[in-house]
């Protein structure tokens, strides 16, 4: 009998020494992958031009003035605004694109007693999340009262950041033989009580720029 419970006392103990490893495990984030503009790389490869890529940056390997002017008039020429012309060239803007790799899911229980508190606990939270993390305290400011704490003192709140892009036009490479893309950036920020996106405090930021690494 006493065999028996001295494995079982340590069944516990290695369970309980285990867990924590594993949950601590599960936080850890992975390396986010950059996104990189496969129109950009198509056109390259396409016309046997190599490149090499950086932190989501595409480098052109010959990066002779003939060269980087030759992949310029390629870019240029995949490029028109007209949706109205027959042509095999790409519309812009084009469609809006996830950019998945830098979207947040998460939830977390929170408090409601004070705004005060509440901003504060989800300062803390939001730190750990995002960056730049203060408007996502913004946006879950916004909602105390609003749409969350009604009822309950205490919830839970879902937080969403998603991101898509669009091209605004074709690009170009700088005398490093560095390709810029032409983007549209949106970004939109959602904190709620319901776990499939919808309601709650949301917010929209749309901004351009040459990368698809989101800044904001």
């Amino acid at each position: 009998m006493k065999k028996i419970t001295l494995i079982f006392l340590s069944l516990i103990l290695i369970v309980s020494v285990i867990t924590p490893v594993i949950s601590a495990q599960s936080e850890i984030k992975e390396p986010i992958i950059p996104m990189i503009d496969e129109r950009i790389t198509g056109i390259l490869e396409s016309n046997n031009i190599d490149y090499a890529v950086s932190d989501g940056k595409i480098i052109i390997s010959d990066k002779s003035e003939t060269n980087r002017n030759r992949v310029n008039q390629l870019l240029i020429a995949s490029f028109r605004t007209d949706v109205n012309l027959q042509s095999a060239m790409a519309t812009y803007p084009s469609a809006w694109q996830s950019l998945k790799n830098y979207n947040f899911a998460g939830s977390k229980k929170f408090s409601g007693a004070t705004k005060t508190a509440f901003v504060a606990a989800f300062t803390a939270y939001a730190k750990n999340i995002a960056t730049p993390w203060k408007e996502l305290v913004a946006v879950a400011a916004g909602g105390y009262a609003a749409y969350y704490f009604i009822n309950n003192n205490t919830e839970d709140l879902y937080t969403f950041i998603t991101y898509h892009y669009r091209t605004m036009g074709p690009g170009f490479v700088d005398s490093n033989g560095t390709v810029y893309g032409d983007y549209e950036i949106r970004k939109q920020t959602r904190i709620t009580k319901n776990s499939n996106n919808t309601g709650g405090a949301y917010d929209v930021d749309t901004r351009r720029g040459t990368s698809l690494v989101p800044w904001f």
